[in-house]
């Protein structure tokens, strides 16, 4: 018995302290997708698709016009009159190309790192449900196994 409750205290303990270092670690970001993820309405839970989807159709669209003014480049045969006067010069070109790709790169990171953290979430969930699970039945048979020393005890006292 002396044995459960000290195993209670540890568990109380490092739920505390781990409680406690979440709070401490967790940013407003995080807070704010753990509020989205709960909502019951469906914006917040379709939000980072939906921007990554917007910001890969922006990427490819950059591309596309990149190649477009590469393409006329080649086909005016390489005159910076002709690509500055129509379309844009080459440094405006690498310099969308490079933001661009920034901002996908980045929104992809983002997306996969949040998927990461609700699946870890939804893990921590379970395991939370199995201790408690293994915790009652512990304490079940603790109970049945002091339920026989005490009938044990009470046919040696008859």
């Amino acid at each position: 018995m002396d044995l459960n409750k000290a195993i209670d205290g540890v568990d109380k303990l490092t739920n505390t302290l781990g409680n406690q270092i979440d709070k401490n670690t967790e940013s407003k970001q995080d807070r704010r997708h753990r509020i989205d993820l709960t909502s019951p309405f469906k914006l917040p839970h379709l939000i980072r698709p939906i921007s990554t989807l917007y910001t890969g159709i922006i990427w490819g669209a950059s591309i596309i016009w990149a190649l477009a003014i590469a393409t006329t480049l080649i086909v005016t045969d390489g005159m910076k009159e002709a690509s500055s006067a129509i379309l844009a010069p080459d440094s405006i070109i690498m310099y969308v190309l490079g933001a661009t790709t920034t901002m996908y790169g980045t929104h992809i990171g983002f997306y996969f790192n949040s998927r990461k953290n609700e699946k870890i979430n939804a893990n921590k969930a379970r395991a939370a449900i199995e201790i408690e699970e293994i915790k009652l039945k512990q304490q079940i048979k603790t109970g049945r196994i002091e339920a026989r020393r005490d009938r044990r005890d009470r046919n040696k006292n008859k």
